[in-house]
């Protein structure tokens, strides 16, 4: 399996310019979208604040994961319409695969802060070097 932490960028500038509702209305509709592009076999989850995981099995290779990667910043950038409001989001994308749950998703984090260093609307993998670096 693959799991992908999803972040989104600049979440904190749509609650405190939007307002709290407005904030929630993306969650929701992220949330929608995110579903809306998964197999029957894959899951999405809500982890809280402006994160989300996609746990997307089988993935035989890590190219699977990064064509499904691929799909979300074109889902996410989308302008969004929502309580008379239209804007653009992105988000990071930290990918782990092959672990025990726990493990993969710590991996997954550590990855996705990796992918914030980098630009919006990117993915990292996680690395063992990630590790040795920190």
């Amino acid at each position: 399996m693959a799991l992908l932490f999803i972040d989104l960028d600049r979440f904190k500038f749509v609650n405190n310019n939007l307002g709290h509702n407005t904030g929630d209305l993306l969650l929701k509709e992220m949330a929608l979208r995110l579903k809306n592009c998964l197999r029957q076999s894959d899951t999405v989850a809500h982890m809280g604040g402006d994160e989300f995981t996609v746990i997307l099995t089988p993935a035989s290779n890590p190219r699977a994961a990064a064509i499904f990667a691929c799909k979300i910043p074109k889902i996410i950038s989308e302008p969004w319409s929502l309580a008379g409001n239209e804007f653009v989001v992105s988000a990071s994308i930290g990918i782990s695969l092959y672990a025990d749950a726990g493990t993969l998703l710590q991996k997954a984090d550590m990855a996705m802060y990796r992918a914030k260093e980098k630009r919006n609307n990117t993915y990292r993998f996680y690395t063992d070097a990630y590790n040795e670096n920190d």
